[in-house]
């Protein structure tokens, strides 16, 4: 759930080695086989430690953080518009830790990503659609941070996913539709956050585009424990 360490700490990485050795104890004892850790790209230390106790390093990712004005004229579409079209947004989709780690396989990576808009969209999200001659062909969806925002003192939001049919990829529907996304999801948030692959450059492009501003980088690191013996 969360990795925390003190700024002044005079062995830096023994600390994390052995906050990381008593987290894997506990996570044997509950029978957990994989472990998925995030952290900031500038802490070397943790990634060592990371790395030293077996995690493997399968995303990196540039972190946007723009300022939402609220000009919008409407207020989104309705969450089963995104379902509707959730499938073949996903043909072809290929950024991401779960799509790189080879032990997951691409339908589990696809179910993954199925799985969870759903259960996105059942919660407090705002749902943008692009539409090309009447029909359906791109979709973003934004997550409502209340956690984050409660901190802050200011409404904070994320970009869960935005996705166009191959079909229309290439053709700039997807500045379009993140505009307008952005536009919306300004009646209900002032910050939004946007996390990308710094290998997907089409993405970067995009964002960048956009006038959003590369706040930070992330690392995400997986762990898979070994099988048990029958």
């Amino acid at each position: 759930e969360g990795l925390y360490f003190a700024d002044d700490d005079p062995d830096p990485y023994q600390t994390r080695s052995s906050v990381i050795d008593a987290l894997l104890r506990e996570a044997d004892a509950a029978g957990d086989r994989f472990l998925n850790c995030r952290i900031s790209a500038g802490d070397a230390h943790l990634s060592k430690a990371l790395e030293d106790k077996g995690f493997q390093l399968f995303d990196v990712l540039n972190i946007y953080v723009t300022k939402l004005d609220d000009t919008a004229s409407t207020v989104g579409s309705p969450p089963e518009d995104a379902l509707d079209i959730l499938e073949q947004c996903l043909d072809g989709m290929e950024w991401g830790r779960i799509y790189q780690d080879p032990n997951i396989e691409h339908s589990l990576a696809e179910k993954f990503y199925r799985d969870t808009s759903a259960w996105i969209l059942s919660q407090d999200c705002h749902v943008t659609i692009a539409k090309v001659d009447g029909r359906k062909v791109g979709f973003a969806i934004g997550v409502v941070d209340q956690d984050t925002s409660k901190i802050m003192g200011r409404r904070h939001g994320i970009l869960w996913l935005i996705a166009v049919d191959p079909e229309h990829r290439g053709k700039g529907i997807g500045g379009g539709l993140l505009q307008k996304f952005m536009s919306e999801f300004s009646t209900k948030m002032d910050l939004l956050e946007i996390g990308t692959q710094i290998t997907n450059l089409p993405a970067n492009r995009m964002y960048v585009k956009a006038g959003c501003r590369l706040l930070t980088e992330a690392h995400t690191y997986h762990r898979w424990a070994e099988p048990v013996p029958e």
